[in-house]
């Protein structure tokens, strides 16, 4: 139902100046923020058709906002509303040329509203067909009040709901959508359709993107089948390369062989766009070609040099002609590159190889063999990928498993081959599958470095866990592969090990029966082994009270903090134990004053949980109280060891629940001291709002704070745009004002009433503590150059840059540097110590003359 009052809080004026700032928006979310800004995001639906529907804003040459249109129609329109609307609209984008709608920050293009036709923003048609479903008369009484092009769309809509015959729809209408289908990336995967007189969104296409029933029944209102498929290829035909597949097959079983080549053509065959499953099932299931005819397009493909889906038309000929008992022409052998295989991104989407081995087992071996050698033998980036999983179609050549492995050695001493390059080959590796298991075995202990040693215990493990999962018993002769530790290439690469090795081992392991996993994690967790905190992951799997009790003997001789490149190991055990770790763990942090071991389990397992352990044992505890606390203790600490290091003096700040006192200068948010309604900072522009007060930090109280500054200055006072996504990234930004307070400012200027902005709240009180730590924390040099010990160093500067608030050094940048504004640096805090600025890993950089952010 219609809602045509304006937010109480707005005045006439309030509305005009933000008009004029939507208007001058350069795109979509500033928009809308300008509308949330005003009256909250709840409110804004209803502010934006209140806007609409009184004109104060031209809408309808917004198509930025009219998805908000859309969502806001339902609580806060009318039909009525919705065809005034329609009856203002003469285009989409011309309205607006200069807009731009960001892709990644510090680019765009220009906005383009998803369409349905070309003429008819789907947008609109959901405006529409809301209106139209409680309202369709209203339609026919305004219908000379439309352009052409509304009531184009407008027809698209009356046929959903049967009120206009197909032949009555404009002319051309399906290959408009079909135009829209396969150079748009598809037509939208959501829309209205009419069931039972009730209007829906309906998914149109499944969640991998390929169309529904739901589809074809929309299509079929606006044209029969044939002329879809016939529009499709004729659209399909005239896409100039990187043809999306998923969209434009249903157009394909029309196509002739001349075509057929075409399409084929313009199949993307880089990277993980070439789906080559989808490419058999249009040549196999929605085609019914001749084998020859797909014989010669895969000829006529190779001339192009089209390797790929050349292959793709040549398997698909041979496994139509199995079914006739004819013989597949010798001519056909030079078109088998595996090529088709190389876009497969692991051995679990190795796209296409089902059909390719079903089609090689019925050419002679004697033909393809010799291929598959030579292949084998050339350079890296083709043995890399092609032949490596077809190695199962011949179990019993052993010659190609022979040059398999010669293959898998002559990568492994590549130059500057690395651990991450070898991933493939084992993945590719394991598809030889169980038989060739022993072989694996042999090759593995025969290797004579870390990286070819680990690239067969990989392929190994791949194995091992495939025999798994399909139900099979592994035999104790292999539990050697089956470890946690002793990986020495890949150990120190966590992102290697994590990625499919760790879940791999753990899948195995936890198939084992509890005596023999048990047995084989003990040994595994000994110091002297590489990386043997892994092994804590297999504790979880199997928590006995002889692994925990060894488990938690290694981390109280070796220490554990989060600090430690295995550490989330340690997380995840506890995690996954639960109160059953909880005896064994307070043993440990009672007979150890390891600070960082104590901090990440109160990290871990919560502050309450700790102090339980500690207290029920006796124990002391020495987890650090706060961040602060571990930046004093690192510090003193390392400089107890270094006494001749330089030092540099920092303020560190806390923000207390507790409010200011009146006299206190000090405090984060509320009313500040220093400034009156005269001199409260204003953000500018035509609607010159006031800023919202972040803080004050008083240099009596901090005299670190802007050393540069001169004496006369008592505060310095922040003041920025509205909270929110309204963050300033750039040091030029206009969205922050430093205020540099004197005595006179401080004594005189006293707030009355209600503060301008914002919550008429005290705000809360600050502490304040003096810290001296190490100055090469902030020169950037790696510490190792000063032969001195990194890691207390690296712990030190990232809790700096982590802490809630501190004056003093230089700033800790998370991104871009700006070295020439090192000597105005006041101040650096973090999104949690300005609670108006919700966020994560955002650090506020405060300088005499401006202040920005920075994330991660």
């Amino acid at each position: 139902m219609s809602d045509d009052t304006a937010p109480s809080e707005l005045t006439g004026d309030d509305i005009e100046a933000m008009v004029r700032r939507i208007e001058k928006a350069p795109d979509f979310h500033s928009m809308r923020d300008i509308l949330v800004e005003h009256v909250g995001w709840d409110e804004r639906h209803r502010l934006l058709w209140h806007l609409t529907r009184t004109r104060a804003l031209a809408t309808e040459c917004f198509p930025h906002l009219w998805s908000e249109l859309v969502v806001g129609y339902e609580d806060h329109a009318s039909p009525d509303d919705v065809v005034a609307l329609l009856g203002r609209i003469e285009a989409y984008d011309s309205h607006r040329p200069d807009i731009e709608e960001p892709h990644g920050r510090g680019t765009g293009v220009t906005y383009r509203p998803e369409r349905l036709i070309e003429d008819w923003p789907i947008a609109l048609d959901r405006l529409a067909c809301a209106a139209y479903h409680e309202a369709p008369r209203l339609f026919c009484e305004r219908w000379e009040t439309f352009d052409a092009t509304i009531q184009k769309g407008v027809k698209l809509v009356q046929r959903r709901f049967d009120d206009r015959e197909r032949d009555d729809c404009p002319e051309g209408m399906v290959r408009e959508l079909a135009k829209i289908h396969v150079r748009e990336d598809g037509l939208p995967a959501r829309l209205p359709i009419v069931e039972e007189g009730e209007l829906n969104q309906k998914r149109t296409r499944t969640p991998d993107g390929y169309a529904s029933w739901l589809l074809d029944d929309f299509i079929e209102l606006y044209g029969p089948r044939d002329a879809w498929e016939e529009a499709l290829l004729e659209v399909t035909l005239e896409v100039d390369g990187d043809l999306p597949l998923a969209e434009s097959r249903d157009g394909w079983r029309r196509a002739d062989n001349d075509e057929l080549v075409d399409l084929m053509s313009k199949v993307h065959t880089s990277g993980h766009l070439f789906d080559v499953s989808n490419l058999y099932d249009v040549l196999l299931s929605r085609r019914d070609d001749d084998p020859d005819e797909l014989f010669r397009a895969a000829r006529r493909l190779r001339e192009r040099e089209q390797w790929a889906v050349a292959e793709v038309a040549l398997a698909s000929g041979v496994l139509q002609l199995e079914s006739t008992g004819e013989p597949v022409p010798e001519w056909t052998d030079d078109c088998w590159t595996f090529a088709s295989l190389e876009m497969s991104a692991d051995r679990d989407s190795f796209c296409g190889l089902e059909k390719l081995a079903e089609a090689l087992e019925y050419v002679p071996e004697e033909r393809i063999v010799p291929r598959m050698l030579e292949l084998f033998d050339e350079p890296r980036e083709v043995s890399q990928r092609r032949p490596f999983g077809l190695l199962q179609v011949w179990p019993h050549r052993d010659d190609l498993i022979d040059a398999a492995c010669r293959a898998v050695e002559h990568e492994a001493r590549g130059p500057r081959v690395t651990i991450r390059d070898m991933i493939p080959i084992a993945e590719r590796l394991a598809l030889v599958g169980a038989e060739w298991l022993p072989r694996l075995v042999e090759e593995h202990e025969a290797a004579d470095e870390p990286l070819l040693r680990d690239t067969y215990q990989r392929a190994i493990v791949y194995v091992l866990a495939d025999q798994v999962r399909a139900g099979e018993t592994i035999p104790p002769a292999y539990d050697p592969y089956i470890t946690f530790v002793d990986w020495h290439a890949i150990i120190p690469d966590a992102y290697v090990f994590e990625r499919d090795v760790e879940s791999e081992i753990a899948t195995v392991m936890a198939s084992l029966p509890r005596a023999r996993a048990e047995s084989l994690l003990l040994d595994q967790l000994d110091p002297e082994r590489e990386g043997w905190p892994r092994a804590l992951t297999g504790v979880s799997l199997h928590p006995t009270l002889a692994l925990i009790d060894r488990a938690f003997e290694c981390v109280e001789r070796e220490g554990m903090s989060p600090d430690h490149p295995h550490f989330d190991a340690f997380e995840a055990m506890l995690d996954e134990l639960g109160a059953g770790a909880y005896p064994r763990l307070a043993h440990v942090l009672s007979d150890s004053n390891d600070s960082a071991l104590h901090n990440a389990v109160r990290d871990v397992l919560g502050e309450s949980t700790y102090d339980s352990l500690v207290e029920g044992t006796g124990g002391r505890a020495a987890a650090d109280a706060s961040r602060i606390d571990k930046i004093e203790r690192i510090s003193r600490e390392w400089l107890e060891s270094h006494p001749r290091a330089r030092t540099t003096s920092l303020h560190l700040f806390r923000r207390l629940d507790e409010p200011p006192t009146s006299e206190t200068i000090s405090r984060v948010g509320g009313p500040p001291l220093g400034v009156d309604r005269e001199t409260w900072p204003h953000k500018g522009g035509d609607d010159d709002l006031p800023m919202e007060h972040v803080f004050t930090l008083d240099r009596q109280e901090a005299p670190i704070l802007g050393r540069g500054l001169s004496n006369e200055v008592r505060a310095v006072a922040l003041f920025a745009h509205a909270p929110g996504p309204h963050r300033t990234w750039d040091p030029h930004g206009e969205g922050t004002e430093v205020r540099l307070l004197t005595d006179e400012d401080v004594e005189q200027r006293r707030l009355q009433g209600e503060p301008p902005v914002g919550e008429a709240e005290p705000g809360w009180a600050l502490e304040t503590r003096w810290v001296e730590i190490p100055s090469m924390v902030f020169e950037s040099v790696t510490f190792d150059q000063y032969n001195v010990e990194s890691e207390p160093l690296e712990v030190l500067r990232e809790d700096i840059r982590r802490v809630e608030a501190r004056s003093g050094g230089s700033p800790l940048w998370i991104q871009q540097r700006y070295p020439d504004m090192r000597e105005s640096f006041l101040m650096q805090c973090t999104s949690s110590f300005c609670p108006m600025f919700p966020g994560e890993a955002e650090c506020l950089y405060v300088f005499k003359e401006t202040a920005f952010w920075q994330c991660h």
